[in-house]
């Protein structure tokens, strides 16, 4: 919970998010993703293999450009794999009551983020697995 604390989050699936991650973080690679990966609902269609947890971020402000969004874009977490990335969003809903769209929109505005991103020998194309 020191990043909800951190970053002044109140709301209970802000503390909850932290704390579940802050924990699965301190474990080795090859630990970490298994257990997030079975503990998803669509596990079947996520990758075994991650690779190494490169940098992790919670509650980024991607910018709202193209959305609905008031001030800014603001996923729970984003965790940078070498082979993927994850864009976390805790709902205090079932599962089948979550708004998918808030979700959707993230990736939406991820994905444009990674267009905007000018680096040498940097394929954006490669994130989008």
């Amino acid at each position: 919970m020191l990043h909800s604390k951190y970053y002044k989050k109140e709301t209970n699936e802000d503390k909850k998010t932290s704390a579940a991650f802050e924990n699965l973080m301190l474990l080795p690679d090859n630990v970490f993703w298994p257990i997030f990966r079975t503990s998803c609902f669509d596990a079947p269609n996520l990758p075994f293999q991650s690779g190494k947890l490169i940098s992790y971020d919670f509650w980024p402000h991607w910018d709202r450009t193209g959305t609905d969004h008031a001030n800014y874009v603001e996923p729970d977490s984003f965790l940078e794999f070498e082979a993927f990335n994850v864009i976390i969003e805790g709902r205090q809903a079932l599962v089948y009551k979550c708004i998918w769209l808030s979700l959707l929109t993230s990736v939406d505005k991820y994905a444009k983020e990674l267009d905007n991103t000018a680096l040498p020998g940097y394929d954006a194309s490669a994130t989008r697995r």
